[in-house]
């Protein structure tokens, strides 16, 4: 197994939050595939599986066009074979989600580091350790939740 297929799986899930589509990430992730969201103090959702998790990255586009994650910088592990990477991400809401609201008060930036550890080819993922910008995430539900009404209301 090449390092290049271990980082092509790494930027292929990242790249997943641009459009959120499921049906490719379903192909890149194991069957036993765990996600874990830390630190464990935010209470979300703790370890969910491979069809948990794929529902609620789905889940996402009933307020959002994407999630795009932008990458500032990986760490390739050959000995864990593993991926790290540290990465900015900016919601891209959908139209009449902010209700009219003000762009700045909608403006949702986060940062993150996914730890991501794949099968023995690099090209399934296994198990995911993504943390969390912990004082922008606590601001997210709150926004879904004044997305899906203002949708609602369209």
């Amino acid at each position: 197994m090449s390092k290049s297929s271990r980082m092509r799986t790494a930027k292929a899930y990242l790249n997943i939050f641009r459009t959120l589509d499921t049906s490719i990430l379903e192909t890149l992730l194991a069957d036993n595939f765990a996600q874990t969201f830390a630190p464990h103090s935010l209470s979300i959702a703790g370890t969910i599986d491979k069809p948990t998790f794929i529902t609620h990255v789905g889940s996402l586009k009933d307020t959002m066009n994407g999630f795009p994650v932008d990458i500032i910088d990986f760490v390739e592990s050959e000995n864990s074979n593993a991926v790290w990477a540290h990465c900015t991400s900016k919601v891209e809401w959908k139209a009449g989600a902010m209700g009219g609201g003000k762009e700045e008060e909608w403006d949702f930036r986060g940062e993150y580091v996914f730890m991501l550890w794949m099968d023995e080819r690099g090209e399934k993922i296994v198990r995911v350790v993504e943390m969390l910008d912990s004082l922008a995430a606590v601001r997210l539900p709150g926004l879904m939740e004044r997305a899906k009404e203002n949708l609602a209301k369209v």
